[in-house]
């Protein structure tokens, strides 16, 4: 399954559509197997709707200072990096 968000800003409506769901099939299903479709949907939108937040905060700078703290930006690597 996939979600995809788009916002209308003069209407302030966000559209959310979820492909490759078939909703008549859990329809269908014991109430339990429908109640876990359903939270599985539920953290698909929520996790399509915090990349599209992430995205707009996105900023360029180095590093970010907020209450006293810094905070370094740390760049996605290729690879796997081990720690003591």
């Amino acid at each position: 399954m996939k979600a995809s968000i788009s916002a209308n800003t003069v209407t302030n409506e966000l559209t959310i559509t979820i492909h490759d769901v078939d909703w008549e099939k859990s329809c269908h299903a014991s109430f339990y197997a429908g109640e876990v479709r359903v939270r599985d949907l539920l953290q698909l939108i929520g996790q399509a709707l915090t990349v599209e937040l992430l995205r707009s905060k996105e900023v360029t700078a180095p590093r970010l200072e907020h209450e006293g703290q810094t905070y370094y930006r740390k760049e996605a690597t290729l690879g796997h990096s081990q720690t003591l």
